[in-house]
């Protein structure tokens, strides 16, 4: 028997509300996708890609909002776990990009920074336990090192030389990728009191979990969710949101 769950929708202003609701729903994904191993993604082919292609962009980049979409269409969804000395080799390039951007001329300096902000925001949040110091020493030095160029070029040059430090610090160093806890499944009476399907009064709403972890589209799609909450994006939530619905919809038809 399927579990149900009964939510109770509060009061509050519109767009606080779904966007609330819709972290509340993400949180709930994430335990639904079952007990599951953290898995590294091979990320270095799609970062030597990116990065080579980076410096192509420049010409749009003219307002931190397109180099932002820009580079996220050139790297795809922001990885969570990368393979070993994936998350060095990231940092390595992007700190040569960023050097370079900080020194450029005049009339390209700016969209260039623009794209190194936007690039530093793709970096693996997560790395294999066994490559976390060294991660976390390889941060602190291309923090190190961008500071001292930002110091060099001199900060009055352009606003976007202390943006790009802050965005920097705001990710942080990187964490250990661990192993997800296995959630353990409530069994229900053995004679239940059958409750009817939809939703009752004072907005109460029953939710049918799928017995099923979520498919690995759908786990991706519960990334970028994440990352479309923070940006405030409830088109882009909305969207991805109700193709999860819409296949837990499916999935738990049948489920009594």
């Amino acid at each position: 028997m399927a579990p149900i769950i009964h939510t109770q929708e509060q009061q509050s202003p519109r767009n606080h509300r779904r966007l609330g609701w819709a972290a509340g729903l993400l949180a709930g994904l994430l335990l639904v996708s079952g007990p599951t191993e953290a898995q590294a993604q091979s990320c270095m082919p799609t970062f030597a890609n990116a990065f080579s292609r980076l410096r192509l962009l420049e010409s749009k980049a003219t307002s931190q909002a397109v180099a932002d979409s820009e580079v996220m269409a050139l790297f795809g969804p922001r990885p969570q776990a990368c393979e070993e000395s994936a998350y060095r080799v990231f940092m390595e390039t992007f700190a040569a990009f960023a050097k370079e951007a900080m020194r450029a001329a005049p009339a390209s300096r700016d969209k260039l920074l623009r794209l190194a902000i936007a690039a530093v925001r793709q970096a693996p949040s997560k790395v294999p336990a066994s490559d976390l110091d060294s991660s976390v020493r390889k941060y602190r030095q291309v923090k190190s090192d961008l500071s001292a160029t930002a110091d060099d070029v001199g900060f009055a040059k352009t606003p976007l030389l202390q943006q790009l430090l802050d965005v920097l610090m705001s990710l942080g160093s990187p964490t250990a990728a661990v192993a997800m806890v296995a959630v353990p499944t409530v069994q229900p009476d053995s004679t239940p009191t059958p409750t009817p399907s939809g939703t009752g009064s004072g907005g109460v709403q029953q939710i049918r979990v799928p017995t099923q972890p979520l498919p690995p589209w759908a786990v991706i799609k519960v990334y970028e969710m994440r990352d479309l909450i923070r940006a405030q994006d409830l088109p882009g939530i909305q969207l991805r949101l109700q193709e999860i619905i819409n296949w837990m919809e499916t999935s738990t038809r049948d489920q009594q």
